[in-house]
């Protein structure tokens, strides 16, 4: 089920949002949580509120489309919402509240005896007891002995692999208790919230209404199909921070429902190793991986015959392709029996760079490639598969197996310059006062935007290829591998969000289009 949230000031706008989800997701029963430390005037707005129709529900149950659900709370400021009254109004406030409800959250710390007196006053009541942990070490014990129906521990999480320790914790416990990692790295245990214990998921209203680090919007929950109850194949990106930015989350959850694949695909924050043994466990079937760990997924996958332990958890067999095992990085790895790895950066350097070159009708010469980490290292190895020689500058100087010092690379000219550094928008990795000597520039690094060297090279009247044109064709080969099915780069293009999509569309009507 769905809990949606929000943090409305007045009736009004409660209201409003009851409509827009309903609107947004007919059909779908749908909880809405009232936060009432979000109000204005708490008091008045309950008095606006129209009785339940019926008996009280339970949702924990899987029930018909029909009547939304309401879960009423008012979050003191201890635990991150909103409320800084005295703590006698505020549960003064929540017994007015939980007779126009079907559930209350109560916070651990509040008085037993209170908690027994309104569950008396409301036969039917879901009282779920909650705490939450922003800057310390969480406890399941915080929960024992409390009167309750359901028991809620959310916790700020800075790495995915946390939430492995704390969904261990949770199910030894002797009772009903969910876990929700709060902030960006949370987002596995709210997506495939059941595997954590909850009977629902927190999602926001919409991009402004989200009431705690971390939740989706109702139409980010609905795109993965979230609240539906065929479950789905789980996909996901791994890798650091950025990962929350890449349109995979958009353009592969569009495919699937353009497929009508029962699956969904979400990224995952982590730079620790034993994320994978965890994916593996949560049934994920496949992840797509980027930085920092692709050398990290390497070193799982390069061992054969043998076990391997990482972090004190045992690997199976695993076997690699032969681009992976010859650049020592992976980006996909497919959880079989064994598992396995295979690098499609390559050949997403490769198609593109090559259609170009063919159409400009230009054979051998010179690659200058910008950089020293596997996006580079991918770049390499497409270029001399095209017949390019190639030279690098980075800054990590000759110890990388960088050829040209950083500070000297402007003074290289070449066939074709690609830039697989770190350095995206505004933020050139060619120097301002040194000419762009090649025949064509190719831009690893994303950006919204077209970048500060993409836009010099197409006033120069340099051919130019982007980040994209390399994730989609990349990306297919990837998908293509995961599904077990054939797709190309527009099969993908046609999902990007709108302006994303619409600009390479434009591109993929263009010469790099000849494959």
């Amino acid at each position: 089920m769905i809990c949606v949230t929000g943090f409305e000031p007045e009736l009004t706008s409660l209201l409003h949002r009851f409509e827009a989800c309903e609107r947004l997701a007919p059909g779908l029963r749908l909880l809405h949580e009232l936060r009432l430390d979000a109000a204005l005037d708490p008091a008045a707005l309950l008095a606006g509120l129209a009785p339940l129709e019926g008996p009280r529900l339970d949702p924990r149950q899987p029930l018909a489309a029909g009547r939304p659900l309401r879960l009423v709370c008012c979050r003191p400021s201890r635990e991150g919402g909103h409320y800084r009254g005295d703590e006698a109004t505020r549960l003064e406030l929540l017994a007015a509240a939980a007779h126009l409800a079907d559930a209350v959250d109560v916070e651990a710390d509040v008085d037993d005896a209170w908690v027994s007196a309104l569950r008396a006053a409301n036969p039917g009541l879901l009282v779920v007891r909650s705490k939450h942990v922003f800057d310390s070490q969480p406890g399941v014990h915080t929960f024992e002995g409390l009167d309750g129906d359901l028991f809620k521990l959310a916790v700020a999480v800075e790495d995915a692999q946390k939430l492995d320790a704390l969904r261990t914790a949770a199910q030894a416990s002797a009772r009903p208790l969910f876990v929700v990692g709060m902030g960006a790295a949370g987002l596995l245990s709210r997506v495939l919230y059941p595997q954590f214990g909850a009977p629902w998921t927190y999602v926001a209203a919409s991009e402004s209404q989200r009431t705690a680090p971390g939740q989706v919007t109702l139409e980010g929950a609905l795109q993965m199909g979230l609240g539906t109850h065929s479950p789905k194949k789980p996909y996901v990106l791994v890798g650091g921070p950025q990962v929350v930015h890449s349109p995979g989350w958009a353009v592969y959850n569009g495919l699937f429902r353009a497929l009508r694949l029962d699956a969904l695909y979400l990224p995952v924050v982590s730079t620790r190793p034993a994320i994978f043994e965890f994916l593996a466990r949560l049934g994920v079937h496949a992840a797509s991986v980027t930085m920092p760990m692709k050398r990290a997924l390497y070193e799982l996958l390069d061992v054969e015959g043998v076990s391997r332990h990482v972090e004190g958890v045992s690997l199976d067999v695993t076997t690699l392709d032969d681009e992976g095992r010859a650049l020592g990085v992976v980006n996909s790895v497919r959880f079989d029996t064994p598992w396995r790895g295979l690098n499609t950066d390559v050949i997403g350097v490769q198609q593109p760079l090559g259609a170009v070159l063919q159409l400009l009708e230009l054979k051998g010469g010179r690659a200058v490639i910008l950089g020293a980490g596997g996006a580079a290292m991918a770049a390499r190895r497409a270029c001399e598969k095209l017949g390019l020689a190639c030279v690098t500058a980075s800054r990590a100087g000759a110890s990388s197996g960088s050829e040209i010092p950083w500070t000297e690379r402007g003074q290289l000219d070449g066939r074709v310059l690609i830039n697989a550094t770190p350095l995206s928008g505004e933020r050139c990795p060619w120097p301002d006062d040194a000419p762009l000597k090649f025949d064509v520039v190719f831009d690893l690094a994303l950006s919204e935007e077209p970048s500060a060297l993409l836009r010099r090279a197409d006033d120069e009247g340099i051919l130019t290829l982007s980040a994209m044109d390399m994730w989609l064709v990349q990306g297919a080969a990837q998908m293509s591998w995961f599904l077990s099915r054939s797709l190309t780069r527009h099969d993908l293009a046609r999902h990007l969000p709108t302006e994303r999509g619409a600009a390479a569309r434009r591109q993929l009507r263009g010469p790099s289009c000849l494959s």
